[in-house]
């Protein structure tokens, strides 16, 4: 049985971690290269871009 968290908040941020992961290696950057930019460690950018891990625009 799937929770909210699995199949509302998890299938939007699956696209933006994709399109996060193709555009960093686009850049040529890890993902700790990456975090280094964005000021957040690479475990929490593997989880973005897994969409493990949701991320909201500031308001």
């Amino acid at each position: 049985m799937s929770s909210w968290r699995d199949t509302e908040s998890r299938a939007p941020g699956v696209g933006l971690g994709a399109e996060l992961r193709k555009l960093r290696e686009r850049a040529g950057l890890t993902a700790r290269e990456a975090g280094e930019l964005l000021n957040v460690n690479a475990a929490r950018i593997s989880s973005i871009e897994g969409g493990r891990f949701g991320v909201r625009p500031d308001a």
